[in-house]
Parts: C-alpha cells; structure tokens; sequence
C-alpha cells in the first residue's frame, strides 16, 4: 500500500471526452475569422505599399540612367535642333565627341533614342512626360515623369559647345 488516502478518479470512456466539442470548435472558428478580418486591411495596405514601392524603385532606376546618359551626351552637343523657350517632347542634337546626330522623343509611354537616323533604342518604360527645352541656349532644361510611380525626375544640363 502506498499511504494514499484519496480515492483513484475513474478514467473516462474511450469512445467520450477525447477531443473538442462542437461548440468548442465553432467558438475557436468565429475568433479566427474575426482576427482574419481585422488583418486583412493590414495585409492588404502592406502588399499595397510593396507593390509601389517596387514601382518607385524602378522609376528612380530608369531615371537615374536616362538623366546621366542625356546629360552626358548633351555636355558634348553642339548644335540643339528644335529646341527653344517652349518645352518640347522630341529633340534632336549633334554630339561633338561621338560625331553623330542623336534623337530623343516620346513613343506612347517609352523614350526613344536613335543615332542618325537609325532604329529607334527603349531607353525607359512607363514614362508619363519628357519635356526639354532652353532658357539661354546653352543650359537645357529636362523633365522626366512617370504616372504609375506619381514621380518626376528634373536637370540641367550646361551644353559646353553650343555656340
């Protein structure tokens, strides 16, 4: 004998008691799908912010190429075709050290480049406006806009050898 004076609790049926009861199970559902209703907003706004973050990121990437390539190419211009006071979307200029005539212009939402007369290169997607144009003749102006990103990319370039 042990020296336990309290009587052994019977074990229950094997068949009953083992597991959830349906009321158990219901409640344990209803709390789930309140927390995944308030979550979903949060989920949601999340996948929002990624989503256009992604956006912004390209958009800044696509922007940073186009301004460096342009503002090189137009330091070395020499003579800015169909440029003046009033902004334009499609311009062309003669580049000194390459020796060649380049062309930027608009095509739907894609900016195109060409190099005398040839096919026209995607520089950059998903742009809304690509405006140039010169106060004094030698410092060109250039905006860059994308829509879907809601962002837009300014410089100034000061053409060396425009005359």
């Amino acid at each position: 004998m042990r020296g336990s004076s309290r009587p052994r609790r019977p074990l229950p049926p094997r068949g009953r008691g083992a597991g959830f009861t349906l009321i158990e199970m219901i409640i344990v559902l209803v709390i789930f799908s309140i927390i995944v209703v308030a979550m979903t907003p949060m989920l949601k706004s999340f996948v929002d912010a990624l989503i256009y973050g992604r956006t912004i990121m390209l958009a800044d990437s696509q922007a940073s190429f186009v301004m460096a390539r342009i503002g090189k190419e137009l330091r070395d211009a020499e003579n800015l075709y169909t440029l003046g006071v009033t902004p334009v979307s499609d311009f062309t200029f003669d580049t000194k050290n390459l020796g060649m005539t380049v062309r930027y212009h608009l095509n739907s939402d894609r900016l195109m480049r060409s190099e005398d007369g040839g096919a026209s290169q995607p520089m950059a997607e998903g742009i809304s406006s690509f405006q140039v144009s010169t106060a004094n003749g030698r410092l060109v102006k250039v905006e860059l806009g994308f829509a879907s990103a809601g962002y837009s990319v300014r410089t100034a370039v000061f053409a060396r050898n425009v005359p």
